[in-house]
């Protein structure tokens, strides 16, 4: 909904769309001040980037220019939502990066016994009761987790040297990767291995956009958005 201050997929992926669908929107600023999240859900808004970004993703009729603009914070899925983009403006101040993924089984057996809380499983499938919480995780669960998070990461990193630069090999990307962040006491080593673009306040993106694309005379107009969108008119 316009206005929102929570970050969802589903919201801002309609945001996107919509923006990239309505012909007197030229351009789309994305500010970003999240943490990150699931990856999915994180994926699912790359992919309506991409689409905006990406002649070849499927709507090559209404490709625009993309900024992400970073606030606070926007590492994990917040960097992995941004990679896609044009251009990435961040402040000194901003935390990145965390190129990285997790995941987490919570297990609450020894609460359960101090409390005298036992339970009865009936299940079809060796991994069917995998998600209970009420025992310890076996060695063939934790590997096959692993399996999946080592994808899935694998994944991330294609999404950024895709986004930003393709000639980075997967083997240099893991010295910045791995989970690692970019504090505001290191900006110019996120400026150098994360490929953001220029360091700026909110506003910058705005007038260098608008510079850069020669839309002198006309009209800029910020739509009211999950993701702020630039309306130009003559």
């Amino acid at each position: 909904p316009a206005g929102s201050t929570i970050m969802g997929d589903e919201t801002i992926s309609e945001a996107i769309k919509t923006a990239r669908e309505d012909k007197n929107i030229k351009a789309v600023v994305f500010r970003i001040n999240s943490g990150g999240g699931s990856a999915l859900a994180s994926d699912m808004m790359w992919r309506e980037v991409l689409k905006t970004t990406d002649p070849t993703a499927g709507d090559s009729a209404n490709v625009k220019p993309f900024i992400a603009t970073m606030s606070d914070v926007a590492g994990s899925g917040g960097y992995y939502i941004a990679c896609q983009a044009d251009t990435i403006v961040a402040s000194p101040g901003t935390v990145t990066g965390s190129i990285g993924v997790i995941g987490l089984r919570l297990n609450f057996s020894q609460l359960m016994n101090r409390f005298g809380i036992t339970s009865d499983l009936i299940k079809k499938g060796d991994y069917a009761d995998f998600g209970t919480g009420n025992r310890l995780i076996s060695n063939d669960e934790r590997a096959k987790v692993q399996s999946s998070i080592n994808n899935v990461y694998e994944k991330f990193k294609d999404k950024v040297r895709a986004g930003r630069d393709s000639s980075l090999m997967a083997e240099n990307m893991d010295e910045v990767a791995m989970g690692r962040i970019f504090p505001e006491i290191v900006p110019m080593m996120a400026l150098s291995y994360l490929w953001l673009m220029l360091w700026a306040d909110f506003k910058m993106p705005l007038t260098w956009r608008k510079r850069l694309l020669d839309w002198k005379g006309k009209k800029l107009t910020l739509l009211n958005s999950p993701a702020l969108l630039i309306s130009l008119k003559n």
